[in-house]
């Protein structure tokens, strides 16, 4: 499974210009829709396993479609760091189900010791850099 997060150019036209769209990927998205019979291209859109499609903010038929696909084995399998609702609730499809091809790690991918460490160093420099009337990684309102 690849999830993709696709930076279409389809609202381009209308003001909201995404300076990372691409023409390829509209083009990709209607070919799915022609290939799943639809009539329209929507955003978010989620297709799992070129079979399903669907509204991609919708939690429950996210979780449902990776369950059965991870359940009839179209999907090989699946490694998630992230659940749709963190902390999980009882009852999440994916974890009842216990699959052996559904690994779930816990949310803390991002705290080794080196991450720490860099975070530490971002931190320290940026700090200077304020001080020394150069801020860095300014987010402009």
């Amino acid at each position: 499974m690849i999830v993709l997060s696709e930076h279409v150019d389809y609202w381009n036209h209308i003001g909201w210009k995404d300076p990372y769209s691409s023409r390829f990927y509209s083009d990709r998205q209607s070919a799915y829709a022609r290939r799943l019979g639809l009539s329209d291209v929507y955003t978010p859109q989620m297709i799992v396993d070129g079979t399903s499609q669907f509204v991609g903010s919708d939690e429950a038929l996210a979780d449902k479609a990776l369950a059965e696909a991870l359940t009839n084995k179209t999907i090989g399998g699946a490694g998630f760091d992230v659940l749709t609702i963190e902390p999980p609730k009882q009852g999440n499809i994916l974890l009842d189900l216990r699959l052996p091809n559904f690994i779930v790690t816990p949310h803390v991918a991002w705290a080794s010791r080196e991450a720490m460490q860099i975070l530490a160093d971002q931190l320290i420099d940026n700090i200077e850099a304020f001080a020394a009337g150069k801020p860095q990684n300014v987010v402009e309102a």
